[in-house]
């Protein structure tokens, strides 16, 4: 199969493409100095040399590792929570803010359809589809 899951970090080869569902779980922000979160830190400075993209997934920045962040290339996010704008971390409020005032611009029903991207080459509206294999199953099988 060309998805495997991996248990350490270490284990990630070169050319790789790395999802981190629920990154919050895994290396949440109230565990900065833990063995895990370091290990990822130094990950995240060598990973552009081994070819390796890092995805994260997670609810609120505020809940993920700062080190993360500091080297984040691209945000994309969905339409975000009630609190969310009074709850992310400061350097990231100016983001939310532009996200939020284009989803507003959307009429309700279609903002699921959508997400805001951020980065270098391109910020702005998207829209997106749920994979062909995807399922409420599976979304959940998790938590």
């Amino acid at each position: 199969s060309w998805i495997s899951e991996i248990e350490n970090l270490e284990d990630v080869k070169s050319n790789s493409l790395v999802m981190v569902d629920e990154g919050a779980v895994a290396f949440g922000s109230r565990e900065s100095m833990r063995e895990r979160n370091i290990t990822l830190g130094k990950m995240l400075a060598t990973a552009r040399h081994k070819n390796i993209t890092l995805l994260f997934v997670t609810q609120n920045t505020g809940m993920i590792d700062k080190s993360v962040l500091n080297l984040t290339d691209v945000i994309i996010s969905k339409q975000g929570s009630l609190l969310q704008k009074q709850m992310e971390r400061p350097g990231l409020k100016g983001f939310v803010n532009k996200a939020d005032a284009a989803f507003q611009q959307l009429p309700k029903d279609s903002r699921i359809k959508y997400s805001y991207i951020f980065s270098d080459d391109f910020e702005g509206l998207c829209s997106v589809s749920l994979p062909g294999f995807w399922s409420e199953k599976i979304s959940r099988s998790r938590a």
